[in-house]
């Protein structure tokens, strides 16, 4: 898929919000709710995140700091280290 083409397909799935900047994904989601992308169900904010800043760091994940599990916009997500055992380390 060409890079318009993909815009265009990804903005069709998103509804951007204009007061919280939240980009709410219309599209598919995981067993979890966590929104997907593609054959593989990529989760969306893990793509988005590697378009604008590069890939997630070994041994962290994304986490959202809106609160917003459709959310996908990029600015909204943030690396923090791995959770271990279901624990994620707090600020």
């Amino acid at each position: 898929m060409i890079p318009n083409e993909f815009e265009d397909a990804l903005w069709s799935r998103c509804s951007p919000e204009p007061n919280c900047g939240c980009w709410y994904w219309l599209g598919e989601t995981d067993a979890q709710g966590e929104p997907v992308w593609g054959i593989d169900e990529v989760p969306i904010g893990v793509h988005l995140w590697g378009q604008r800043y590069g890939q997630t760091p070994d041994r962290q994940e994304l986490q959202r700091t809106c609160g917003e599990a459709c959310c996908v916009n990029p600015a909204h997500l943030r690396a923090i280290p791995h959770a271990v055992d279901g624990h994620t380390p707090t600020e």
